[in-house]
């Protein structure tokens, strides 16, 4: 899978607060009920869920620890941004900073390229996010063919409250939320976010690359 330029698209995000990341958990249905079952992937997707040991955040209680990992398998397990195919996980620091990772499989490009516009997060949490999302341009040279890049509660200058990346590499989508809410938190840098961008990045890359 080569290297493709991003389109960042232009929208409204919504929810922010720790009930809205987890609530991300939850199933979320695009209106594709006459689809066919979308195969069992032949790639693995929890080789492609960033591991959160060694990700550490001083300015918000250090290392962020795995809370739970999820996964859907097919068949009659739950619905997760149109996909019953999907790994994610979630982990937060001892302060209650958060970080979200989620990957799915749609079976083909044209799938996943018609849930990453309908399931995208401006569109669907529009309504419970308290902040108008800002949109910021996704780091050069990445893989993906489409992301997005949100700053939630700042600025690129002075750091979001929290931000999102959702992003899709084929017939994969993938999101990753970072959030800084407990208390009196500092705003999460530009740089800090994007670093954890381009590892997942790279992850899923080379995951697919490697069939």
């Amino acid at each position: 899978m080569g290297m493709q330029s991003n389109s960042v698209r232009k929208g409204r995000f919504g929810g922010v607060a720790l009930a809205c990341l987890v609530a991300s958990l939850l199933p979320v249905i695009v209106g594709c009920s006459d689809r066919s079952p979308i195969p069992e992937p032949d790639i693995k997707l929890d080789a492609m869920v960033l591991p959160f040991g060694g990700i550490v955040d001083d300015e918000c209680g250090g290392e962020y620890v795995t809370q739970k990992d999820v996964a859907g398998s097919g068949g009659d397990s739950r619905t997760l941004h149109a996909t019953n195919w999907w790994n994610s996980r979630l982990g937060n620091t001892a302060a209650g900073c958060t970080l979200y990772h989620f990957v799915g499989f749609y079976g083909d490009a044209g799938f996943a390229e018609e849930v990453f516009d309908a399931q995208s997060p401006e569109k669907y949490y529009s309504r419970t996010w308290p902040w108008k999302p800002k949109f910021a341009d996704a780091p050069e040279g990445l893989y993906a063919e489409s992301s997005r890049l949100i700053c939630l509660d700042g600025n690129r200058v002075a750091g979001c409250t929290e931000w999102y990346y959702w992003a899709r590499y084929g017939s994969v989508l993938t999101a990753v939320s970072m959030s800084h809410l407990a208390g009196d938190p500092p705003k999460i840098k530009e740089g800090d976010f994007t670093r954890i961008v381009r590892n997942v990045d790279t992850r899923i890359h080379e995951t697919l690359d490697a069939g």
